[in-house]
């Protein structure tokens, strides 16, 4: 992975080569010359002179380490991190793919995300009441979503990736790496995806037990 710290970052917001009032992702990265080309995995984010970072920014990256998300949550920032593949970052780069929007994407990160491709306002706007508000059926946050993401398939050639090997799904559903799937596991539960709630494994083994049961039963009937 390709490293950047925060003291960097700084730096480049310092210089006016970095804008952090809009989502810093590595096409902005590479664009400006923080990053000079990115490997094949992405962005790792670190803390090197995590208290030169003064400024509040919302960035995404493959990785980032406790300490710089700690520092930039602290600012009022936001982290969030997301997979890439390697051919999906070579289109992010070229500008043809969109570098955070993907099918399984949150739908609070899509609404922050959208406004970079110039989404006409009241698709924006519909998506934005959708969610504010905690009684909006879901077909209609779905409807609203759909629009964004129409609007992202219309204006890029390629759609971005999600993760699809167990280790990495993992990982981004795992709330302490701030990972893009964490909307996904529900308060108790585990990023893990062989998590059983408790209880669960014992009814199971007594399901087997019966279905074996009755197997054998069958077996020993003689008509």
């Amino acid at each position: 992975m390709s490293p950047i710290n925060l003291d960097r970052i700084q730096s480049w917001i310092d210089q006016g080569r970095l804008d952090p009032s809009k989502p810093i992702t590595m096409k902005e990265l590479q664009k400006s010359r923080c990053l000079h080309g990115v490997k094949r995995h992405g962005v790792k984010l670190l803390a090197r002179n995590a208290d030169q970072l003064k400024s509040a920014i919302n960035i995404i990256v493959s990785r980032a380490s406790a300490e710089a998300i700690a520092r930039i949550e602290a600012l009022g920032g936001s982290v969030t991190t997301r997979f890439y593949s390697p051919t999906s970052i070579k289109r992010v780069l070229r500008g043809e793919s969109h570098p955070v929007i993907s099918l399984r994407s949150d739908a609070e990160l899509i609404a922050r995300a959208a406004g970079d491709i110039n989404v006409p306002s009241t698709i924006l706007e519909s998506l934005s009441e959708a969610l504010s508000s905690p009684d909006t059926p879901i077909e209609v946050k779905n409807e609203a979503l759909s629009a964004v993401v129409q609007q992202v398939g219309a204006k890029y050639k390629y759609r971005l990736p999600d993760a699809t090997a167990r280790k990495d799904i993992e990982y981004y559903r795992d709330p302490a790496h701030r990972g893009y799937l964490s909307y996904m596991v529900k308060e108790g539960e585990s990023p893990s995806l062989f998590f059983k709630k408790p209880g669960e494994a014992k009814d199971r083994g007594k399901q087997t037990a019966r279905r074996a049961a009755a197997k054998a039963s069958a077996d020993n009937r003689l008509f």
